[in-house]
């Protein structure tokens, strides 16, 4: 349809990249034939032909961005034709957001980037193990990155399967593997994510009805993790802000449980609350520009501010 309402648009879309003669012969595409193809011509009555019809839909396969609203009841794909000429890297010196009900798409630097430097994106999700970034990357955009050898898919689909409310799960996990797989494994660094999550955010977990030994649990996997962020994802990474988050809201507790307990002097508690503070001034820059983010980070900006002046 936008070949007539808007051909210049079309015809910039049709110019991408679609790497359809590899994906011909899938059994995916082979599908596609069958039914995209008899849908269109026939159903719908557009007079399109077969190879057309499976250009455009590899050129989606190939260049589109999940997009994903506030309110996170609808995802949906789209592309951007500038944006998708970024090339990828699994160390990327960007990362992107969709802002405002008209979906624009904001390109914005994690680290410092110099004249003539190339600018990166992500085609995958950082924290995946290399072999899945390599598969996915080899099954959805059509090349590969550098060779690596196979692992464990059964440990994949353990973890896979752990309830995402249930930290012993994750715990257990850990512990299991502590003596085969390294501290920063991808599968090993997806379980303490998921354990940061859990801890201070799920029924029976929040920050209040933590013990103090959990407590300290999720502010050292926080710390382990913005270790790992600061070689992965290197600055302003999302990463960074929401484990920043994470981390001084833990922080915040610590503190108050501290001071009224008597171990720690009234200075001192006005210092932690300081340096939790400065941590989410840091998180609040850099997901500022997160739709979703700002009423949150707000509202413990508010909190906290608040728990400053009760303790002067």
């Amino acid at each position: 349809m936008m070949k007539d309402s808007n051909p210049l648009q079309f015809d910039n879309i049709m110019a991408l990249e679609s790497h359809l003669e590899d994906r011909i012969n899938t059994p995916l595409y082979m599908i596609l034939k069958a039914n995209l193809v008899t849908f269109i011509i026939q159903v719908l009555g557009m007079s399109f032909d077969e190879e057309t019809i499976l250009k455009v839909a590899s050129i989606l396969d190939t260049n589109t961005f999940d997009v994903r609203l506030p309110d996170a009841s609808t995802r949906l794909r789209a592309i951007y034709v500038t944006a998708s000429m970024m090339n990828h890297s699994c160390k990327p010196n960007t990362r992107h957001v969709i802002i405002d009900n008209d979906h624009n798409f904001a390109v914005i630097a994690t680290v410092p980037i110099s004249k003539g430097e190339m600018i990166t994106t992500t085609y995958t999700q950082t924290l995946w193990g290399t072999l899945d970034r390599r598969q996915h990357l080899r099954s959805n955009k059509c090349f590969d990155s550098v060779k690596c050898f196979w692992g464990n898919k059964a440990l994949s689909e353990e973890l896979r399967k752990l309830k995402k409310d249930n930290p012993l799960q994750f715990e257990d996990f850990i512990t299991k593997y502590s003596q085969t797989l390294h501290p920063n494994n991808h599968l090993v660094v997806q379980a303490k994510l998921a354990l940061v999550q859990i801890y201070g955010n799920c029924k029976g977990c929040t920050l209040s009805e933590l013990p103090d030994e959990l407590l300290k649990r999720k502010i050292d996997l926080c710390n382990e993790l913005l270790e790992l962020a600061d070689i992965l994802e290197p600055g302003w990474s999302r990463f960074r802000g929401t484990l920043l988050l994470d981390l001084q809201a833990a922080m915040t507790v610590q503190t108050k449980r501290d001071f009224e307990a008597d171990k720690i002097t009234k200075g001192d508690a006005q210092g932690q609350l300081m340096e939790s503070m400065t941590l989410l001034q840091e998180a609040a820059n850099i997901l500022k520009v997160e739709p979703d983010m700002r009423l949150q980070i707000e509202n413990k900006i508010k909190n906290l501010a608040r728990q400053l002046e009760d303790a002067d």
